[in-house]
């Protein structure tokens, strides 16, 4: 065998190795890299539907329109202590046995009345305390993601950075000085 088929031949290998880990992709990671909190794609799709549930679209976007639920994650993952993340965590998973139990489904699978029911539940404070914690951090990381959106801001306030406009062709008054 030739010595530059044999070289070509090991780029080409070494050069697939180092591709073959990106093209794995895992199902059951969440969407967005978050380096704190692990989170699968089934835990994601019941933020979002939680996240839904609590603002739902109508004939504006709902909070899974604007992705507040992945604001919720990234704010949780980036600012938040470990402490707040475990029981952020732990509430999200006592929040889905909470739905397990009443309705025998997950939070995902469930209609919007039984999603309805927990977060009347919730709201009640008629939970555990992790599942309270986990819903007042939810509810106030989703709002904050909904109300920060691009369509919301953009498309619904019609939101422009302040200072705003320059109109430099102004009509300016004149002053008269009286003695």
């Amino acid at each position: 065998m030739e010595r530059r088929t044999a070289v070509k031949y090991l780029f080409v290998i070494a050069g697939g190795t180092a591709v073959l880990p990106s093209c794995l992709h895992k199902e059951n990671k969440a969407s967005v890299l978050l380096k704190n909190i692990a989170v699968t794609a089934d835990q994601e799709t019941m933020l979002a539907e939680f996240a839904e549930t609590l603002l739902p679209a109508s004939s504006t976007p709902g909070a899974k329109d604007t992705y507040a639920h992945l604001h919720a994650l990234r704010m949780m993952d980036q600012c938040f202590d470990k402490d707040a993340q475990k029981k952020f965590t732990g509430g999200m998973k006592e929040v889905e046995s909470m739905m397990k139990k009443a309705h025998n489904t997950t939070f995902a699978g469930a209609s919007a009345a039984q999603r309805s029911e927990i977060l009347t539940a919730l709201e009640n404070k008629k939970a555990s305390e992790d599942a309270l914690q986990f819903y007042k951090l939810m509810k106030n990381l989703t709002i904050q993601g909904y109300l920060t959106s691009k369509p919301v801001l953009g498309d619904i306030f019609h939101y422009e950075l302040v200072p705003g406009r320059y109109n430099g062709a102004f009509p300016v008054k004149t002053i008269i000085h009286q003695a």
